[in-house]
């Protein structure tokens, strides 16, 4: 069959729209699910707990069954350095600004500190069987913990000098907020502490039970609540709202905010992880491989990499090909704006729209699939119309 010269330009320019849109499509098709990876844990009985991103790009992780401090790689390979007090339980974990790593130390009631080398300096505690339990690094440059049986938080200097802080009631989770704060979480409660040890408590829903906190990306901070298997957020004024976990008795333990600004959480029960857009919207539960794992705690890692601790399957795991969102250029910081602060109602719908993210995109590529068949429709017709 001949064409003429307008008919074949004609159908080049259908042609030239067709391949546009699956280039324009690639991108979709390629940012495909997050995958999981694990790593078996060398050690028996490792139980490893808090991991956190090292100054050396590694990943550094507790085992509170070995009394181990582990460094591991982005490809897995794992080196186990041993804290010199036995039997001392190490749990929360973190990167100091000094270039080192600080550990908690629940039944050792000490505060460590470990070189990328594996060197390991021990502080002891003030308040006798404190049970040192969570750590960061605080709004001053410090390193600040939780005394989950001495109701208290420390302070501790590069230097290793320690100053201890009261609160009311047993203190688990810690973080720094968006406000230049220190907010724990305890049972019923999220306190915000200052600098100076001034202590303000918000209440939380009956038999929440939280034990972990993180500063989300929008400001606020964010809590899985065990108890009632709701996700917690509320703002540094108090406000709180709280967003139902659709699977059930799911258990959420840990929380942190992704490389794609929304939150992810452990359900131990479940044995997935879960991600949370900031309006509430749950973005997706990720089941792991191993059954009855028993994901525990989240760290970030390098590449947009997000790693995790598997309790009962003594293994480390990593979740790779997060896609981080686009720098907004009216938005530097890429946060997302929240103003839905109303209590959510136990077992209503969610209706919030979330972030977009790779794993969201079925209606644009939907409609684009769509639109490529129009255009495979319309060169059907222009060859019809003129072979004849």
């Amino acid at each position: 069959m001949a064409f003429s010269k307008y008919v074949r330009k004609k159908i080049n320019t259908v042609v030239v729209s067709i391949v546009s849109i699956i280039i324009l499509l690639a991108p979709s098709a390629v940012q495909a699910a997050p995958v999981i990876q694990e790593f078996t844990i060398p050690t028996p009985s490792g139980f490893g707990r808090n991991i956190t991103k090292g100054p050396d790009g590694n990943m550094w992780f507790t085992q509170i069954g070995t009394n181990n401090i582990t460094r591991v790689t982005p490809s897995g390979a794992m080196t186990d350095f041993p804290v010199p007090t036995p039997n001392s339980q190490p749990a929360g974990i973190i990167a100091g600004p000094d270039g080192n790593l600080w550990f908690a130390e629940i039944s050792g009631n000490k505060i460590g500190r470990i070189t990328t080398a594996g060197v390991v300096t021990e502080f002891t505690v003030p308040t006798a069987a404190s049970q040192p339990r969570d750590i960061t690094v605080g709004p001053d440059g410090n390193i600040w913990f939780t005394e989950s049986a001495a109701t208290n938080i420390g302070k501790i200097t590069s230097a290793g000098v320690i100053t201890e802080y009261p609160v009311s009631s047993s203190p688990q989770g810690i973080t720094t907020g968006s406000d230049g704060n220190l907010w724990i979480i305890k049972t019923s409660s999220v306190s915000r502490v200052t600098l100076s040890g001034t202590v303000t408590d918000f209440s939380l829903s009956p038999g929440a039970s939280p034990v972990a906190i993180t500063n989300g990306p929008d400001g606020n901070l964010w809590f899985p609540e065990i108890g009632t298997n709701k996700i917690g957020r509320m703002t540094t004024s108090g406000v709180l709202t709280e967003f139902p976990i659709p699977t059930a008795n799911a258990q959420p333990q840990s929380i942190i905010t992704g490389p794609d600004n929304n939150l992810w959480f452990t359900e131990l029960n479940a044995n997935k992880i879960g991600v949370m857009a900031v309006d509430g919207t749950l973005v997706a539960e990720h089941t792991l491989p191993t059954a009855n794992s028993r994901p525990h705690q989240l760290g970030n890692g390098p590449n947009n990499t997000i790693w995790f601790t598997e309790q009962f399957a003594n293994r480390i795991g990593v979740i790779s090909n997060i896609v981080a969102p686009t720098p907004d250029p009216e938005n530097p910081a890429g946060s997302s704006d929240s103003t839905n602060n109303s209590t959510v109602v136990p077992g209503a719908p969610n209706t919030g729209t979330g972030n977009s993210s790779p794993y969201q995109n079925l209606f644009t590529i939907g409609t684009g699939l769509s639109l490529l068949g129009l255009c495979i429709a319309g060169v059907g017709v222009y060859i019809r119309k003129y072979s004849r």
